[in-house]
C-alpha cells in the first residue's frame, strides 16, 4: 500500500547499529528492491517476500534505465562491504 516506503525506511534506521554490517546492507539491497514495487491506496493481494523481491526485480528490468522512485541513491547498487 501507499506509504509503505515509509516503513521500510525507518525499519532500515532501526537496523543501523544493530544488525552486522554484511547483513545491514543485504537489508539496505533488499528494501531498495522493494521501493521498485507499484503501490496504491487499497494494496494488492499480500505475498511473501521471496514473492515481491521477484515482483520488484521484474518491474526494475522492464523499467531499466528509468527511475521507479524519487530519491536518489548514491552507492554502488547493490551495495556490499569488500
Amino acid at each position: 500500500m501507499r506509504g509503505a516506503n515509509t516503513y521500510l525506511k525507518r525499519g532500515l534506521q532501526y537496523a543501523d547499529g544493530l544488525v552486522k554490517a554484511n547483513d545491514y546492507f543485504t537489508i539496505y539491497n533488499r528494501h531498495e528492491e522493494l521501493r521498485a514495487l507499484w503501490l496504491s491506496e487499497s494494496g494488492y493481494k499480500p505475498g511473501s517476500l521471496d514473492e515481491l523481491l521477484k515482483e520488484a526485480h521484474v518491474i526494475r528490468y522492464l523499467n531499466k534505465g528509468t527511475p521507479t522512485y524519487s530519491s536518489v541513491n548514491t552507492w554502488p547498487e547493490p551495495f556490499s562491504i569488500p
